[in-house]
């Protein structure tokens, strides 16, 4: 099954930025060909995630689907890191609704804090 803990391990990820274990307890989900890690520890919902395959599915539309997946879950708040400018339109007012937003900026990422709605 794709939306497990091993396959997301057994995967070989893209980068070392996304090539990280999951731990029983987070949530793998594959939407429209990016596979989601929500890393659950201490209830940070820290998010990772990558394409495995090319589509036509947006990282925002994808991010969309997603939003609803966890609010059924009841999740709530998510984390959002990455290389500066990646995620920059989950901090734009007319892409994110259902997303409230707090973008913190660091000296070559940036960190957005987001409460799903």
């Amino acid at each position: 099954m794709r939306n497990t803990i091993e396959y997301w391990n057994q995967y070989v990820k893209p980068s070392k930025e996304v090539d990280v274990e999951a731990v029983p307890g987070d949530i793998v989900i594959e939407i429209g060909g990016i596979l989601f890690l929500v890393q659950r520890t201490n209830d940070a919902n820290n998010i990772v995630c990558f394409r495995t395959k090319e589509t036509n599915v947006t990282l925002e539309a994808s991010f969309r689907m997603l939003r609803q997946y966890l609010l059924a879950q009841n999740v709530i708040y998510i984390r959002v890191e990455g290389n500066k400018h990646r995620y920059n339109w989950l901090s734009k007012v007319d892409v994110c609704e259902g997303f409230n937003v707090l973008k913190e900026d660091r000296d070559d990422r940036n960190v957005f804090y987001i409460k799903l709605i």
